[in-house]
Order: structure tokens, then sequence, then C-alpha cells
């Protein structure tokens, strides 16, 4: 092969331009302290770059979190301390004021600083962080506290029981609770309000659908030895023994031995725990729940264990035919078997036999769902089954064919030897209902209480939405129908129109509530809860005006009762200032781990992308020596053509010269002549 000098000389270039590239490469390296800049670099290494980087991410926001928590925390931790140093410069006031030796005049000193110290109160009860409210639960735009004292959130069951509380990720599915609900520091006074004598919560916690119930509340604190606590269970009495139930402030019943008594009740010969199961669900309501399906009638005699009577409703479903279905064997040639099928308001479908041959030929799931799939319409072919069923096999290998219309539709097949499916009829939505049979109410509690009635609203909980609903103030309200109608409006104005009926129940001049889902969505559960607002008082402030008017008018009795009281307030601060104590002390624990966690990570990632400096470097000085031995040697290779180049040339320039001057010679001896 011959070899020529440009073919030298572009050999040589192209070498020199790999050396100089591969030279770049080091120095970017070197300049930027990173190996990997973009993904071609090293598509592996590349994907952990990114993986460690999201990592990393995640981490700097779990430890601004947690940074945020405790800062959150340190404002609770020094509110609550602050309450606690209030209870007790109170309760020193108290022993002051009860050695018995105190003038009149002393006394109002004392009632002045006692006035101060609720005032303070409330003002903690207020604290705030970063405008949010730090004791108002979820509720953080709102004050804890009115001026006067009184709760300025709604307080339902949910929000004694349960207070919802806000929540910080501070690891991988990993989420911390922050807040501290101000009912655990300042306490609440159940007082009994309007709404007390018209409903009770309806929640049935543990309830699933289609089930009936009653609960509600019984005083564990009293005697209910000669109580009749029978319950009415479809028509049977149920007969509970209430021997030996007696309770006291300090010594109230015990909820098993309670829910024991309910349980082995006896009627029909049978006890009522074989029908209804009995518990205490998370809002503390004595539940009894039908085990038996549908709204099923439930009742009790007793005048003191006031219930509401709660029907969760069901949601609709979709009749099915499921069976076994050969593949294989002489029961898998359908050939001379029908399986066409009907389905109700719609016709016959004709299902290809022909092609489900599964005794000669191998017949596969897939080949049998798209058989059925395609089956045409017998009055109008361009109509398939697949547009109107869901057709496939479920894990247990049965054939589903399933009516995509919700409610008892029917679905028929020919029974043959490979295919003999059974059908399960569907059903319409059943709508949830709550009524409250056990609290009458008439027109003189209306008139007498509407004010209250409509500053304060019910929450209803309807398709997953808890809503306030709140009468119109301008409405006057003087009559059970009055309310009825202004309940009815407010809970359209809130849920929309033909959502939920109100109706009443029984007849004047007592009447009770029923709430009712209605038009209920296919497919949707038909969920109903109503609760009231339980107080607007807190107990703490309370037995502070006590201690105060005691002062004021020198009752030295209702002095020595605040000290009792104001020990169990100070018991239930210090608890809560455990409480605290223990989430920062976790706290600390997991912002450690994350400090952990981001230098382990930071250095997994500096080891995917960071350069090696010293080896880049020797990298680099052995890149530069090749690269100046590639250009020594280009120099030669480029002298020499240089050469070559310049002999050719001056070869050309002395035969130009040469013809040139024969030119002029002939030219001049010409003009010679």
């Amino acid at each position: 092969m011959r070899v020529t000098n440009n073919m030298m000389v572009n050999t040589m270039m192209h070498n020199l331009e790999k050396n100089l590239t591969r030279m770049s490469e080091n120095q970017r390296h070197l300049s930027s302290g990173r190996r990997i800049m973009r993904a071609s670099d090293d598509p592996i290494d590349a994907s952990k770059v990114l993986r460690f980087q999201t990592d990393l991410s995640e981490i700097e926001q779990y430890d601004k979190n947690v940074r945020d928590a405790l800062n959150w925390y340190q404002v609770v931790e020094s509110s609550v301390a602050e309450v606690g140093e209030i209870m007790q410069r109170g309760r020193e006031l108290a022993v002051k004021a009860a050695n018995g030796v105190n003038t009149p005049d002393d006394l109002k000193k004392i009632a002045e600083e006692v006035h101060n110290l609720r005032r303070q109160l409330v003002s903690t009860g207020n604290a705030n962080f970063t405008g949010k409210y730090i004791f108002s639960g979820y509720q953080t735009d709102k004050p804890l506290f009115n001026e006067d004292g009184t709760y300025n959130i709604d307080i339902t069951a949910t929000e004694y029981t349960k207070p919802p509380r806000m929540s910080l990720l501070v690891g991988t599915g990993e989420t911390m609770q922050i807040s501290t609900s101000g009912l655990n520091v300042f306490g609440m006074v159940d007082s009994k309000g309007a709404y007390d004598y018209m409903l009770t919560d309806s929640a049935g916690d543990q309830m699933i659908g289609n089930k009936s119930a009653i609960k509600g509340r019984l005083n564990l604190k009293e005697s209910l030895d000669s109580q009749n606590l029978d319950i009415v269970f479809n028509g049977t009495t149920y007969s509970v023994n209430t021997t030996g139930l007696i309770g006291t402030e300090s010594s109230p019943i015990n909820k098993d031995v309670l829910v024991d008594r309910f349980k082995t009740a006896v009627g029909g010969g049978a006890p009522l725990a074989d029908v209804a199961e009995v518990y205490y669900d998370d809002n503390d309501n004595l539940v009894i729940e039908s085990k038996l399906e549908g709204n099923v009638t439930i009742a009790t005699a007793s005048p003191n264990f006031r219930t509401a009577k709660l029907f969760t409703g069901a949601v609709a479903s979709k009749s099915f035919l499921s069976g076994t279905f050969a593949l294989e064997g002489p029961n898998a040639d359908y050939t001379t078997q029908n399986l066409d099928v009907t389905m109700s308001g719609l016709g016959t479908f004709d299902v290809p036999e022909v092609v489900l041959n599964g005794e000669d030929f191998l017949l596969t799931k897939d080949k049998v769902v798209q058989a059925f799939a395609d089956a045409p319409l017998t009055t109008d072919p361009t109509k398939k089954l697949s547009e109107f069923a869901d057709i496939y096999f479920d894990q247990n290998d049965q054939l589903i064919i399933k009516d995509r219309r919700f409610g008892a539709e029917t679905l028929t097949i020919a029974a043959s030897p490979g295919f003999n499916p059974s059908m399960q009829a569907g059903s319409d939505t059943t709508e949830a209902s709550v009524s409250f049979p056990r609290f009458g109410f008439h027109d003189d509690h209306i008139a007498s209480n509407q004010g209250e009635l409509k500053r304060l609203p019910i929450y209803v909980t309807y398709g997953g939405e808890r809503k306030a609903v709140r009468l119109d103030p301008s409405v006057n309200i003087m009559t059970v129908a009055d309310y009825h109608t202004a309940l009815q409006n407010a809970v359209d104005a809130s849920f929309g129109s033909g959502k939920i009926n109100v109706t009443l129940n029984g007849a004047a001049p007592n009447q009770s509530l029923q709430f009712e889902t209605v038009n209920t969505p296919d497919g949707i559960v038909p969920e109903l809860r109503i609760e009231h607002i339980k107080t607007k008082r807190s107990s703490l402030l309370e037995d502070m005006d006590g201690f105060y008017n005691a002062l004021m008018s020198g009752e030295q009795d209702a002095v020595q009762t605040f000290l009792g009281k104001v020990d169990a307030h100070l018991d239930r601060v210090i608890a809560q200032r455990a409480d605290i104590g223990a989430k920062v002390s976790r706290m600390e624990l997991i912002k450690n781990r994350i400090a952990d966690n981001r230098v382990t990570f930071t250095g997994m990632l500096s080891e995917s992308q960071d350069v090696d400096m010293a080896k880049e470097i020797m990298i680099l000085k052995n890149a530069e020596s090749i690269y100046q031995a590639s250009l020594s040697t280009g120099s030669k290779v480029a002298c020499n053509q240089f050469f070559a180049f310049c002999h050719v040339e001056s070869s050309r320039v002395y035969v130009f010269f040469r013809a040139w001057h024969q030119n002029v010679r002939s030219d001049a001896s010409h003009s010679i002549y």
C-alpha cells in the first residue's frame, strides 16, 4: 500500500486532536472538581449521582422540618411552663387566702392578683409562633380564646376525644405530630347547651357498610343499679342485669364490666352478643351494633342512655357471573356448547364458540376473554359485550363477567359442561341515616334558645367533607317547624340541594330530628355524621373565676375547694410538659440522625461524582507528555512535507522562467530585424 505525505499529515492531525481533547477533558475535571458532568460520562454513576442528590434534597427538607418543629416546641414548652407557673402562683395565693386571718381588703387584693393571673392565662393560651396559634390544634389561624376567656374554636366530640393534629414529615414515611391541643392544657367544661337536648354525636367509628347501631354515653360516675338498660332488638327485648353497677366520682363503673353486661343480656333465650357487637368507640361512646346487614330496629328503654340511631347505608354494587372455565380436555370443546350471554335490558350477546376448542387446540385465558369481549349484540352487531361488561379471570382462575351497571341487573348464560357459572346479583345504593329518637324537643325549647341555635353551628360530614352548618341569623325561629325549615336550608346551602334530607319524627309537642342521605351517586359510600359543639368553656379558667368570686365574697369553703382543683390542673400541665419533653427528645434524636445521614450521603455523592485530584493530575501530566511527543513527531512529518512541496514548486518556477526567457529572446530578435 502506498503511503502518501497527505495520509501521514492527516493521521498526525487526527492524533493531535485526540490528545488535545483528552487534555481538555482532564483540565475540565480538575477545574470543576467533578468526574461526571454529563450523563454520557458514566451512565451508571450518573444515575447514582441523581439519586444521591435527590436524597440530600430530602434530607435538607427533613432537617428544616425538624428545626421548625424544635422551634415550635420551644414556644409551646415555654408557654405550658408559664401556665404551670401561673397555677403554682394561684395555689400559693389560695393557701394564703385559706389561713383564716385575712381581712376583706386582703382578700380583695389577692383577688385582684388572681384576676390578672386569669388574664395572663388567656394571653398565654393565645400564644403564637410565626403567626400560627400553638394551642388551637389544626385551626392555627384562630386564637384559642376570646377576650372573655371562652374558647374561640369549635369543640365537638372529635376535637375533644381525637383532637386533629398538625404533623411534619421528618423522614421517609415518618411523620411527627407537633401540635398540642389547648384542651389538654386548659381543660373543658362539658356544659349542657341547646343542642344537647336535640342530638348527640353520631359517629360509629368502627362500623362498616350496611349496618345499624345505637350509640350514646352513660354516666359511669353514678349508680345504674336501679335503671332499666334493656335493649329492644328487632322486636325482642334483651334484659340487662344492672345489679352492682354503682359508680362514683372517684370510682367510676368499669367500661369492660358494663360492656359484658350488655353482651350477656338475654332475650328470647339467647344473649345479645349473638346478634350485636357491643363496644366503646374512639369517641368514648357505647355502641350496640347489629351483626345483621340492613336497617335493623334497635332501641333502649333507659332515659339516661340517650342514643342516636345510626344506619351506615351501603355502596351500590354490580351483578356478575363467575365460574370455572375449562381450558383443556373434552369439556373444553365449546364448538357444540352455547356460551351466549343475556343481560337484562340489553339482550343477548352471541359468543363465537367456534374459536373456543380446547380439546384439539391450545386454549388460553386471553383467547377466552377476547372471544367474550368481541361477542356482538344479536339485535345490533355493532355493539360488543366488552362495552357493557368487564371480562377477566380472577386470582382464583374464575372467569368473571361483571355488568358495568350498578344495581340488581340480571346476567344469564346457558349451563354447559365447560362453563356453568353462578350469578351474584348487585344492589342499589342504600342511603345512610342518623336519627335522634331519644332527643325530643318542642316549640318552647326552640323559642328560648334561638340565639344559641343561630350562633353555634352543627358539623355535618357527608361524602368525605366535614362542614359547619349555620342557620341564617336573619330568620326568626320560634317553633320546631321554623327550626326544621331553617336547618334544611342551611344543609342545602352547605352541601347542595337534594343531598341530605332533614325530617322531623314523632308528633308535637316532642319531635326529634332525622338526617338521611339522598341521591348518592352509584359507587360512592353514603357517609353521614352529625356533631354539635360540646362546650365553649375552659375548666381551668372556670375554676379561676370561681376562686376570684370566692375571694370577693369571702367564702372560705370555696377557697378550700379551689386548692383541690388547682392540684388537678397542675397535674395535667405537668403531664403535658412531660409529653412535650419526650417529643423534643425524639426530635433531637431525629435531628442527629439526619446530620449523620447528610454526612453519609454527601460522602457517597462525592465518591460517585467528584474527581480524584492526585490521579487526575498524573493523567493530565501523562497526556501533556504524549501531546508534546505527538507535536514533535508531527513537526518532522510537516517539515518533510514542506521540503517536498518546496522542491516541486521550485522546479515549476525554473520551467516557467526558462520558457519566459526564451520567449523574451525570440521577441527581441524579431524587433532587431
